[in-house]
């Protein structure tokens, strides 16, 4: 498992999860695995990337900025356990925080 190991002097005084973790193992190599995704009834699987998360998640921000949105707006998410559900949730990280 990869780590990364920081003094207390180069921790971040502002923690983005989405950046700081997504966005730097998807600049690390295009193929670094993420997820390993299966259906409920396992009739479907999925091998997502780091560099799929970031990128997604990305375009979802852009969407979100040319609606309107911005910090401080109310959002709701309703959707199933699925990978969109974490690109979502990644967008409002990286867009909002």
């Amino acid at each position: 498992m990869a780590t990364l190991d920081l003094k207390p002097s180069e921790m971040p005084h502002k923690f983005n999860f989405a950046v700081d973790v997504i966005d730097k193992w998807a600049d690390q190599r295009d193929d670094l695995q993420a997820m390993h995704w299966v259906s409920q009834d396992e009739s479907n699987t999925r091998h997502m990337t780091f560099k799929y998360f970031s990128r997604q998640s990305h375009r979802i921000a852009i969407l979100l900025d040319q609606l309107g949105f911005g910090k401080g707006d109310t959002m709701t998410m309703v959707l199933p356990r699925v990978p969109a559900w974490l690109v979502c949730y990644l967008c409002v990280y990286k867009k909002f925080d």
